[in-house]
C-alpha cells in the first residue's frame, strides 16, 4: 500500500490495504505534532476523538484484515490482489 501512496496511486493503495490507507492522514498529523513539539517548541492541538471511534477503527480494521478482504464474491473481491491470489 505504501508503494501505490508514494507514487501517487490511490486506487491501487485502497485496493491492496484499504483499512490502513484510512488511517494515513491520522498518522501524518500526529508525526507531523510530535515534530512540531519536539524540534520546534510548538504544540499543535491534539486531535479529540472518542474513545469509540478508535475501537471501532480498530475492530474495522482487523475485520478487513482478516475476513472482508478474502471473501471471493463481488465487491470484496476488487481487494484480491492479483500477483498474490493464486
Amino acid at each position: 500500500m505504501f508503494y501505490y501512496l508514494l507514487r501517487g496511486d490511490l486506487v491501487d493503495a485502497a485496493r491492496h490495504h484499504l483499512a490502513a490507507l484510512v488511517a494515513v492522514p491520522f498518522l501524518l498529523y500526529a508525526g507531523v505534532r510530535w515534530a512540531g513539539s519536539a524540534w520546534l517548541g510548538r504544540q499543535l492541538p491534539a486531535l479529540r476523538l472518542a474513545p469509540r471511534a478508535y475501537w471501532a477503527y480498530g475492530v474495522a480494521f482487523l475485520l478487513y484484515s482478516t475476513v472482508l478482504r478474502n471473501l471471493p464474491w463481488p465487491p470484496f473481491t476488487w481487494f484480491g490482489i492479483p500477483n498474490l491470489t493464486p
